[in-house]
């Protein structure tokens, strides 16, 4: 079973079965357009301006016309039209504010669930017998172009009604209330079109199309749902992993490495385990030598299981991935980014040798410890910055994309370094193609897969709201950590809030204009790098 681990089940919504393919994802189309809505309004705001002026010039033209020959009063006309033409543009969007809030998948079917303030309510289970095919399609819906908004991926699901039960007929019939349908439907089939966009967590995508690829017969899934995912660049080694690994062997490839084992050809011995999570286990580990004419050497060994389905090419593609990786380390020289000292792979399985960092990530030490002090904050804030002016000096800038408190570690020296880029590119430009990261630390932009210096930026801002107030941040909103520690200075909270400002254009442009802001200019910070 998988369900959002940040966030709570809402009150009211069932516990999923327990099970591989059991997915229970949020949902909010509201949420997603109107944040899209938002953007896309600061950037075309005089455009939209004059969309609205010219839409309400045309409706009091026609009211003025009518009025006029049919010599009805224009009060009483004015009335009729705000009631015919207006409210229902308003009740549209109330209905889109109470669209559903979780979809939910498993071996039962697929079915929606709406849980408000005041009713909680759960749709019947659509049988996969009664799926004919998904799909995935570009599209832009006519208020996303009224808006100026960009165009989204969705996944479309055809349910054959002439075979489903009553209730699943009537349940489907109702969901062009909520925005849920294409609007292409046949005598015999419906489509409930759902915006991958509107998924809470975006990390939860590759599980639930995971979960219907499981479940219906191959000829009803179609090769364009991977294709979109991952359309215009690289495929992410998850996103691999998700559609390619074999269920019945991912519980014995996953199952960690006892104490002792050796791996690289005996060059590498395991003490224990340090973290375990979906496709990767890290250990720390020491190295080994025959002659014992060395020392031994603390290490880290990051173990990732590569895809056992879909070919050599497949396989192929997943271990040049996680080469990647390595070697966007091995070519980075700072004292507080983790070196990599060796990558290799052996059996079904990757490894990338690491330096081993003694210290705790900052999720670790303020979950068990609380809260730090604001001059504590400020001065890991000096550190951050300079690691991320040293990735983005690169040339071509390197953007982490994943700059959060899990992936920084702190030392008991007092300095941070940064262990995981599994998730960074370098580019020539700054568009990437994928959207990666941790819900609460990620910027609209990198949702769109469009990542930049300032989507760092963003992120840095979303620690340093984490490390203040021991919360995580609520996504694609600026942090007030004030706001739930008054204790925090004004320009403390004015330098978290400017970093995380949803729109770009309001965000600090480089690490430099940050370390300008007037909390920390005045700070004297200590780097390694200095």
């Amino acid at each position: 079973m998988r369900f959002l681990p940040a966030l709570p089940t809402p009150e009211g919504l069932p516990e999923p079965e327990k099970g591989e393919h059991e997915v229970l994802a949020l949902y909010s189309a509201y949420r997603s357009e109107k944040n899209k809505g938002r953007e896309a309004t600061r950037k075309n705001r005089k455009k939209l301006l004059l969309q609205m002026l010219g839409y309400y010039t045309v409706i009091f033209s026609l009211m003025f016309v009518i009025s006029s020959f049919l010599g009805v009063r224009s009060a009483n006309l004015s009335v009729i039209v705000i009631y015919i033409v207006l409210m229902p543009l308003l009740l549209a969007r109330l209905i889109r504010y109470l669209g559903p809030t979780a979809i939910q998948s498993g071996k039962q079917g697929i079915r929606l669930h709406w849980a408000h303030f005041f009713k909680t309510y759960s749709s019947p289970w659509i049988p996969w017998q009664n799926i004919d095919y998904a799909s995935s399609d570009t599209y832009q819906s006519l208020s996303m172009k009224f808006y100026g908004m960009d165009s989204s991926t969705s996944l479309d699901i055809t349910v054959d009604v002439s075979n489903s039960e009553k209730a699943v007929k009537d349940f489907v019939g109702k969901l062009w209330l909520f925005g849920l349908h294409h609007k292409k439907p046949t005598s015999h089939s419906r489509t409930i079109r759902l915006d991958l966009g509107s998924f809470i967590n975006q990390d939860d995508i590759p599980a639930f199309v995971a979960s219907i690829k499981h479940f219906l017969p191959e000829e009803s899934f179609d090769k364009s749902i991977s294709e979109k995912l991952t359309e215009g660049g690289d495929r992410s080694y998850t996103e691999i992993w998700l559609e390619q690994f074999d269920g019945t062997r991912a519980s014995q490839l996953l199952e960690p490495l006892p104490p002792d084992s050796v791996v690289g050809g005996g060059k590498y011995k395991i003490i224990q385990i340090l973290a375990a999570g979906g496709h990767a286990v890290t250990y720390k580990g020491e190295t080994t030598d025959t002659d014992n004419s060395l020392p031994s050497k603390t290490i880290a060994l990051k173990e990732i299981v590569l895809p056992v389905a879909g070919g050599a090419q497949i396989r192929k593609r997943a271990l040049e991935n996680v080469k990647r990786e390595a070697e966007l380390l091995q070519k980075l020289d700072h004292e507080q980014i983790v070196h990599c000292l060796d990558v290799f792979s052996e059996g079904h399985k990757a490894y990338i040798c690491l330096d081993y960092i003694d210290g705790f990530s900052l999720r670790r030490l303020i979950t068990e410890s609380g809260p730090m002090e604001e001059t504590g904050v400020l001065k890991l804030a000096g550190q951050m910055a300079d690691i991320l002016g040293y990735l983005h000096s690169q040339s071509p800038p390197l953007l982490h994309r994943d700059f959060t408190p899990d992936n920084l570690m702190l030392k008991p020296d007092g300095n941070l370094v940064l262990i995981d880029f599994n998730v960074a590119e370098q580019r020539e430009g700054f568009e990437t193609s994928t959207v990666v990261g941790k819900h609460s630390y990620i910027p609209p932009e990198q949702f769109r897969g469009k990542a930049t210096i300032q989507s760092d930026i963003y992120a840095l801002g979303c620690t340093l709201h984490w490390l203040l107030t021991a919360e995580d941040p609520e996504p694609i909103t600026a942090s007030h950590p004030k706001n739930t520690k008054p204790d925090v200075s004004d320009a403390t909270d004015d330098l978290v809030a400017h970093a995380t400002a949803p729109d770009a254009q309001a965000r600090f442009k480089t690490v430099g204009e940050m370390l300008a802001h007037e909390s920390l200019a005045d700070l004297e910070i200590e780097s390694p790098s200095a």
